[in-house]
């Protein structure tokens, strides 16, 4: 079959457009964490079964915080002190841990 001249051109903008699109159809983790929980770990250093998922924690001292069954997935926890932290339970999936203390 031989297409025509606006064929040719009908055809050449649609793979254009996939092939714009085709990066949004790739289905990526999403990490959402919900900020009354960060809140919550913020004030209080307790946190059980928290939805940290995503969560920038980065720089924050969280010595001492009971984090037990969270989901810390993905979430941001460079230079962290995580000093005598309960991690019981919790998920680190994909969590950045670079320059983390753990003494």
């Amino acid at each position: 079959m031989k297409l025509t001249n606006p064929q040719k051109r009908d055809f050449t903008k649609f793979l254009a457009a996939v092939a714009l699109c085709a990066p949004l159809l790739v289905t990526l983790p999403g990490y959402a964490e919900k900020p009354e929980h960060v809140k919550q770990l913020r004030d209080t250093k307790k946190c059980r079964k928290c939805d940290l998922s995503g969560a920038n924690l980065s720089g924050a001292n969280l010595s001492g915080a009971d984090l037990s069954y969270s989901n810390l997935s993905g979430a941001n926890l460079s230079g962290v002190s995580l000093r005598g932290v309960n991690l019981s339970g919790v998920s680190l999936r994909g969590v950045n841990l670079s320059g983390v203390s753990l003494r």
